[in-house]
């Protein structure tokens, strides 16, 4: 039939099938931590709800800030 272009070399230099698109198959430390984390808070959010767990986060972010806006410089001019 037809003739087919030559495929691309994805191999990143590997000689054996363990690569796809240039990136190896294998899997690290910090993409099981994150798949963990990521498995931690489905069922997290399953058992909270989505709404109850994004004003959560949200709150949190806002007692962050508005601790370190009015204790930084309450605590930066006192003396000791």
């Amino acid at each position: 039939m037809g003739s087919r272009a030559p495929r691309e070399d994805n191999s990143g230099g590997y000689t054996d099938s363990r690569c796809t698109v240039g990136y190896p198959r294998f899997v690290n430390w910090v993409d099981l931590l994150i798949i963990g984390l990521m498995l931690l808070a489905a069922v997290h959010g399953l058992k909270l709800g989505a709404v109850v767990q994004i004003l959560t986060f949200g709150g949190f972010w806002l007692g962050l800030l508005l601790g370190t806006v009015v204790w930084v410089p309450a605590l930066s001019s006192s003396t000791i």
